[in-house]
């Protein structure tokens, strides 16, 4: 019989490095901001549902492309933001090889970075820690596969979502 884990970060590394499926037939929903939508997938582990799902932020009103992909284990354990109009500073507690900042382009929050902010029995609240993303990671289709790459999460016959168009005459 194998122990229960009760460390959370335990879990969550063990949640990494474990292959995940999208599932389901998500649509995209209004988020709380005017016009910003969201796309939630669960996602399979080991053929069955898990806690962890995968979430897709689009900003169709933005005049460049922006979204935001999360994998979500109640919160936010791993996000890109792909964005350039937000500025972002790392942690003084973060790897030795990040950059302090600011800078504000596209840029990617990973479990390594930030898992020195979770303790045994909680996630952190924010994600502090991000790298620049590679500059060849230009397209949503692009950036998303590698995500998922990232992440484990396995793209096999799986359609990857399209960003929904503006609804607003620009």
């Amino acid at each position: 019989m194998a122990a229960v884990v009760t460390d959370i970060r335990v879990l969550v590394d063990r949640l990494l490095q474990t292959a995940k499926v999208p599932t389901g037939h998500p649509t995209w929903a209004h988020e709380h901001r005017e016009g910003d939508v969201r796309l939630l997938l669960p996602l399979l582990v080991e053929g069955e549902i898990s806690e962890a799902n995968l979430q897709i932020i689009a900003y169709p009103r933005s005049r460049s492309l922006r979204f935001r992909l999360n994998l979500l284990y109640g919160r936010a354990i791993c996000r890109l933001d792909f964005v350039d109009d937000e500025e972002h500073v790392n942690s003084f507690k973060r790897p030795d090889d990040l950059q302090l900042g600011p800078f504000t382009c596209p840029h990617y929050h990973a479990w390594a970075d930030n898992r020195v902010f979770a303790t045994k029995t909680s996630l952190p609240e924010r994600l502090e820690n991000a790298r620049i993303l590679d500059s060849n990671l230009k397209s949503f289709p692009n950036t998303f596969r590698w995500f998922c790459g990232q992440t484990k999460i396995d793209l096999s016959g799986f359609d990857i979502p399209e960003l929904p168009a503006s609804d607003l005459l620009l």
